[in-house]
């Protein structure tokens, strides 16, 4: 499990780091293999965006964590891990008004998944050094389904893919 995940990658070459360096990368990745911008793949706090920069628009968020248990014991801060994923948010915009948009959005979400996870699937984000900084590549986790939303500009349509991204606090 997770466990086992976590000490296959704990010794080879990865450096701590912190989380905000962690979701540069992941957002720098999906704008160059996804062709996007810094308005249209960006980090928020918020998975919906005030509004629409684009089509498609991408929030890079944190998801909810947790700090293992007796892993500073004995390792103090040198061993200040967090189990712990990113959530990648996709959005399009929709236009219920015309006929078949709603088979066209979801095609259009679908194809955008696999790019997504064709760019993040077992990426290994690196520092500005170039050393590597996860545990082990990503991965993955889960993906919440398509499902619309809205904000101050209007409809979209969404979903969610949550890829693990757990790592070592850098805490010195």
């Amino acid at each position: 499990g997770r466990l086992s995940r976590l000490f296959r990658g704990a010794f080879m070459g990865r450096v701590p780091t912190d989380q905000l360096t962690l979701l540069n990368a992941v957002v720098a990745q999906l704008v160059d293999q996804l062709s996007l911008n810094a308005e249209t793949c960006f980090i928020s706090d918020d998975p919906v965006p005030e509004y629409w920069p684009g089509d498609p628009t991408i929030t890079v968020t944190t998801v909810d964590v947790t700090f293992p248990e007796g892993f500073l014991a004995g390792g103090g801060v040198n061993t200040a891990a967090e189990y712990t994923g990113i959530a990648v948010n996709v959005f399009t915009r929709n236009m219920l008004d015309e006929a078949g948009h709603a088979q066209q959005i979801t095609a259009t979400l679908l194809t955008l998944k696999l790019q997504v996870l064709k760019a993040l699937t077992m990426f290994d984000p690196t520092n500005d050094d170039g050393n590597n900084i996860l545990r082990n590549l990503m991965a993955p986790e889960r993906s919440v389904r398509i499902q619309a939303t809205e904000n101050n500009d209007g409809r979209a349509h969404f979903f969610s893919l949550v890829f693990t991204t757990d790592f070592d606090w850098d805490l010195s």
